[in-house]
């Protein structure tokens, strides 16, 4: 079958492809409370709402800084943009509701890879009955996608400001597996993971490429449970309880032999395991604060568990320690994401 690109068919013809595509598989769990009025072929998208608070959210993915579509399928950047919007609500406590789309595209783009795009992200946001309902599409290279997601929270949503001393801190999931899996790919690192079997390191490549969904449900969970503070990890673990300590005016430590490392990487040393749980962006696990009594009642209902890994302590200048199985400072070099500095 003969591959068409952007240039032959034009914007107009790609919008109506794509709002076919949007239309045929539109989720039917939406919120009846959040009625839809006016979607997609309007000036604005337009929705009814009760009272209740209202989250907005937005994220941008470029080509090169983001992802590659050289080694990732275009359906599994989509499902790993929109993800990232999620999890920022999951982060809340709140349900997603509505988002609209941009998509800066290069002329010389196929069609089908758009259409692969959209169908990953309509795969991630219809899971939660959250509907695309507009957007917008311009020339750029290199390409980008930018998602603004609205969402609500129908309780009081959970923020980074709240976490008081004595608290645990924990974590969902396992994490370590999408810097790993993004190291495989672009940096030939086969002597540092020469231990990993042939199943692990495509284990790994996955949870890069397409990661877990979004925490939704757990983060209602946490909101309804009261706990003190939370935030989801799109910058590394070690970058985003930073942020969340920065945030509360308060400092953790953290003990590394109880940070909860993704399966597959079992076999490296200690140290590299460290590293690789306490920097893996793009986890969209969701950190949170609370009493360790809560924290082992929140397991029982839980869909992905949780693990402690350390406690908020008092300090003057907010910061995060680790300390190893002694009890001892561990000297690591620990950057998290940061698009001016990372390199």
């Amino acid at each position: 079958m003969k591959q068409t690109k952007l240039k032959d068919i034009g914007e107009f013809s790609l919008i109506n492809s794509l709002q076919k595509l949007i239309e045929s598989s539109a989720p039917n769990n939406i919120d009846p409370k959040f009625q839809l009025v006016a979607g997609i072929g309007d000036d604005t998208a337009v929705w009814e709402s009760p009272k209740s608070t209202q989250l907005l959210t937005t994220d941008t993915s470029v080509e090169g800084v983001h992802f590659n579509s050289i080694n990732s399928q275009w359906d599994d950047i989509g499902w790993k943009a929109m993800t990232a919007n999620l999890s920022d609500i999951a982060a809340m406590g709140g349900i997603p509701l509505y988002c609209v789309i941009s998509l800066g595209l290069n002329p010389d783009s196929f069609t089908s890879d758009i259409l692969s795009l959209y169908t990953g992200i309509l795969e991630a946001s219809n899971e939660y009955g959250c509907r695309v309902v507009g957007g917008d599409i311009s020339k750029s290279v290199p390409e980008f996608i930018n998602i603004a997601l609205f969402g609500y929270c129908s309780q009081k949503p959970v923020t980074r400001f709240g976490a008081q001393v004595g608290e645990s801190v924990a974590v969902t999931g396992t994490v370590g597996g999408a810097l790993a899996g993004l190291k495989l790919l672009t940096n030939n690192q086969d002597k540092a993971f020469s231990s990993l079997t042939k199943l692990e390191r495509q284990h790994v490549i996955t949870t890069h490429n397409r990661p877990h969904s979004a925490r939704i449900h757990e983060g209602l969970k946490l909101a309804s449970s009261g706990v003190s503070a939370a935030i989801d990890i799109s910058d590394g673990l070690y970058a985003d309880l930073s942020r969340l300590c920065d945030a509360s005016k308060v400092s953790a430590k953290i003990h590394q032999p109880l940070l909860p490392v993704n399966n597959s990487l079992k076999s490296l040393s200690s140290k590299e395991q460290a590293l690789l749980a306490l920097q893996s962006g793009e986890e969209y696990e969701l950190i949170y604060t609370a009493p360790s009594a809560l924290v082992q009642q929140l397991n029982n209902s839980l869909l992905t568990p949780s693990t402690i890994i350390g406690e908020i302590i008092q300090q003057e200048a907010q910061s995060v320690t680790v300390l190893d199985r002694n009890n001892d400072q561990l000297c690591l070099q620990v950057d998290g994401w940061d698009h001016f500095i990372t390199k």
